[in-house]
């Protein structure tokens, strides 16, 4: 019986440190929300050619075949997503983001990683 509330107890510890990781974050200000945005718009901004050598490397490794097709579609989609949302961080979402708790830029629900140097982590 020791052995059974011994190790639930281990289970449970071990199970709720990232609960604990996560609850001493502290929340951002908002004026360190605006300056977190506004730096990701400017990112975006300069370097989002490199949109384009992104999204080849991932139409190939992802579609063998069709490719051919698809690449120039989805370069342009992919490239005026990621202007927009560069436009989007720089210019409008600074002005209401202080009272926002979710700051995720607009490439995350067309499924593109934040800058586009980044792989696919999403």
């Amino acid at each position: 019986m020791r052995i059974k509330i011994i190790t639930t107890f281990i289970l449970i510890s071990i199970c709720s440190l990232p609960l604990q990781a996560h609850a001493n974050e502290e929340p951002l200000s908002g004026l360190e929300k605006m300056r977190t945005v506004f730096v990701r718009g400017i990112k975006n901004a300069l370097t989002f050619p490199l949109e384009i050598s992104r999204t080849i490397k991932e139409e190939v490794r992802e579609h063998p075949k069709a490719y051919p097709v698809r690449i120039i579609p989805m370069v342009l989609q992919n490239s005026i997503i990621r202007v927009a949302s560069a436009i989007h961080d720089t210019l409008v979402f600074p002005l209401y983001v202080p009272a926002m708790e979710d700051i995720t830029p607009l490439t995350r629900p067309m499924e593109l990683p934040d800058y586009p140097w980044q792989g696919e982590e999403i």
